[in-house]
């Protein structure tokens, strides 16, 4: 499924660079009895500009803008079922639903104590488990998948995820945190090794000062609450040529959630 995700994705992308080559238009038809007559609508400067078509060829450009417009529509309609559905079996619970059955009946009595046991499950293992309330804001957005079926934003996203699971440190994914009422996601929320969590954003977008504009608002909003770089909040960032080191990433993992406090 993540493959059929990621083909879809490349689908829209063709479709949108292709929609952005043709003028936006409509075809209209009037009728003035037996005779009907085609026009091409555009808009310019906000006036509506109606000419008639005369040939097969200059209807096309507006045909085919309709069509793939509604392609369009299609694939990232199925692309938002497909990675919901992915989120749904990612956060599936029931092989600890078939042993917590078993133990109710051999021995309800020490039902929590052996199911802990059994999944071999500790404190950072079972946070990472559990339900949690993730963003669903362009859920079409989630376009590249970790080795454990994560579906995540960005290239970079993905680099930082591995090295999270290389370094056995348990994280969430875009965990909606509530602040003066409104919702944020951090990238990552990350459980240290001393039990606190500590919040990661990655900065793309190196070129985009308007990404970055938005994602200063966000900062000030973070430090407005107590987190900030230097106690509970790392930052990274991609190069200009939109990349991350591993290696660098790994570096801050280290220093920044595994060190002793």
């Amino acid at each position: 499924m993540e493959r059929f995700v990621y083909e879809l994705s490349e689908r829209i992308d063709l479709y949108t660079k292709e929609l952005d080559r043709i003028p936006e238009a409509s075809i209209w038809h009037s009728k003035n009895g037996n005779a009907v007559r085609t026009y091409c609508v555009t808009k310019e400067n906000g006036k509506r500009i109606r000419k008639t078509i005369r040939s097969v060829e200059e209807m096309l450009p507006v045909l085919r803008r309709e069509y793939l417009n509604v392609c369009a529509e299609q694939d990232r309609k199925r692309r938002g079922e497909i990675i919901k559905l992915l989120e749904k079996l990612r956060y599936c619970s029931e092989e600890s639903d078939i042993l917590g059955a078993i133990l109710d009946r051999r021995c309800p009595e020490r039902s929590e104590e052996m199911r802990r046991a059994v999944l071999g499950l500790n404190a950072a293992s079972e946070w990472e488990l559990a339900p949690y309330r993730a963003a669903d804001f362009h859920s079409e957005g989630k376009r590249f998948c970790t080795s454990r079926g994560l579906m995540v934003r960005s290239k970079s996203e993905v680099i930082i995820a591995e090295v999270l699971y290389s370094c056995g440190i348990p994280f969430r994914y875009e965990q909606v945190l509530v602040i003066d009422g409104l919702c944020y996601a951090p990238d990552f929320t990350v459980l240290r090794t001393d039990g606190t969590q500590i919040y990661w954003e990655h900065m793309g977008k190196v070129s985009d000062i308007k990404y970055y504009d938005k994602q200063l608002s966000k900062l000030r909003l973070y430090y407005s609450v107590g987190i900030v770089p230097w106690k509970n909040l790392i930052l990274s960032f991609d190069d200009e040529s939109g990349l991350i080191d591993a290696e660098e990433i790994r570096s801050l993992i280290e220093t920044r959630i595994c060190r002793k406090r």
